[in-house]
């Protein structure tokens, strides 16, 4: 429209472009990244100028402060319709993201133009979108995490202190003496509201999506597995109370529908000590390891808690949800007596049609009993067993042919995890670790 001259109204290019991507794909009406993209224009044409013209500062910033309010407020409906949460911690993520979005975007149009005439030099302008993309999602992963959430209870609270300051000091100013003492109150009281309203605990986010969590919580294990209409379920506990009681807080987990331990070591199951006495507990389920009957302090936890406890063994299995949970290992009396090999593997199956293999710590004894049970087969997301160690029956990591396989294991652990062998048999697989990345979230859901 530029270039020949034509009218340049963006909303009516907006519209034009909505009406044209739709003829070309009518199944864009019901797709949410379609909607928010929408609102979002929409929100950056028709809200962000009234906006602009009445906000003081400099320009550059004026504008791009306009822009991110005007698509936040304009994607709202369309996010809480969508089952979402609008936080406040959106604003800063946005102005640091929308920028770094368009020099992408431009550099990406560009690219496209270049790329009919020289596709390597099409090629080296995309590359320059590299570092703008980096601060895309740099912010998202961000803000969605605890950092967030402390932004959207910090904001709010600075709210508090403003409006509790102003309407302090116009009290003080009254000629009433009461009027005035209660102006007085006001700081303490509002300094202990603040103090409440930091240390509470954020609120527990919806599950929308089926998803398994394997948490950073050293060299150890645990996983969360989460549900929309289930909430979570957690395999392991790691090493440390306090490590995992922190994971639990970054996702917002205040009640447990399962508590799994897969077998009786430290780096497994240390970690769920007076996990019980923490936050509500619906049942928890051990394996042969545990001992027949299941004894440990945990179980002696559970029992005086009134949580009733599950011994399983390969075959059983039940329904968290949307998710088939099913035992594959190992048998009713263990294996050779060895907790390791005794470990209980789960394999899940949600009805969104993803998969995922969670292996404990079974080595190769255990790996050879399965390498002809169709269960390990063909799964989204693999458990790399024992921490990525080099304790695998040869062919068991190719045949459960993942397309995610995470490992779980601590920074600069002294048994040095995981192993460069694992690492080449997983050669072509998108392999995420714990210590590199922190928290790993993969959704059960096929194709995502």
């Amino acid at each position: 429209a530029v270039l020949v001259g034509r009218v340049r109204h963006g909303r009516h290019l907006l519209a034009s472009a909505v009406l044209l991507a739709l003829l070309a794909d009518p199944l864009l009406a019901v797709t949410l990244g379609f909607a928010l993209s929408v609102a979002a224009t929409a929100g950056v044409l028709w809200l962000a100028p009234p906006l602009v013209a009445r906000l003081p500062g400099p320009r550059p910033l004026v504008v791009t402060l306009g822009a991110t309010v005007g698509a936040q407020v304009a994607v709202a409906p369309v996010l809480l319709a969508a089952g979402g949460q609008v936080g406040l911690s959106a604003v800063p993520a946005n102005l640091v993201a929308i920028p770094a979005a368009a020099v992408a975007s431009t550099l990406g149009v560009t690219a496209a133009l270049l790329a009919p005439v020289s596709v390597p030099a099409a090629a080296v302008v995309a590359g320059l979108a590299g570092p703008a993309l980096g601060m895309v999602t740099w912010s998202a992963a961000t803000f969605a995490g605890p950092t967030g959430q402390a932004v959207d209870r910090a904001l709010p609270a600075l709210v508090l202190v403003l409006a509790a300051w102003s309407a302090g000091r116009w009290l003080r100013a009254q000629e009433d003496p009461r009027l005035r003492r209660v102006g007085r109150l006001a700081g303490p009281v509002v300094l202990g509201l603040l103090v409440l309203l930091l240390r509470s605990p954020p609120a527990a986010p919806p599950v929308l999506t089926p998803q398994v969590v394997v948490l950073d919580v050293g060299q150890g294990d645990a996983v969360l597995v989460g549900d929309p209409s289930a909430g979570w379920m957690l395999v392991d506990g790691g090493p440390d109370p306090g490590r995992l009681r922190s994971a639990l807080r970054r996702h917002g987990v205040d009640r447990l529908a399962a508590v799994v331990v897969s077998h009786p070591h430290d780096d497994h199951d240390d970690g769920l000590e007076g996990l019980l006495g923490h936050l509500p507990v619906a049942m928890m389920v051990v394996g042969p390891a545990a001992g027949d009957p299941p004894t440990s302090p945990l179980v002696a936890e559970a029992t005086a808690a009134g949580v009733p406890v599950h011994r399983v063994h390969a075959g059983m299995g039940w329904r968290h949800g949307t998710i088939a949970v099913r035992v594959v290992s190992p048998p009713a009396r263990g294996i050779a007596d060895d907790a390791n090999e005794s470990s209980v593997v789960l394999r899940l199956d949600a009805d969104a049609g993803g998969s995922a293999l969670l292996t404990g710590d079974a080595e190769v004894i255990a790996q050879t009993r399965l390498l002809g049970d169709p269960a390990i087969v063909d799964v989204d997301l693999l458990k790399v067993p024992h921490h990525g160690g080099a304790t695998n029956a040869d062919g068991f990591l190719a045949a459960t042919t993942p397309t995610t396989a995470v490992i779980s294991a601590g920074q600069g652990n002294p048994f040095g995890h995981p192993h460069p062998d694992v690492l080449a048999d997983l050669a072509g697989v998108d392999v995420r670790r714990t210590d590199l990345a922190g928290d790993v979230t993969v959704p059960l859901e096929r194709g995502r």
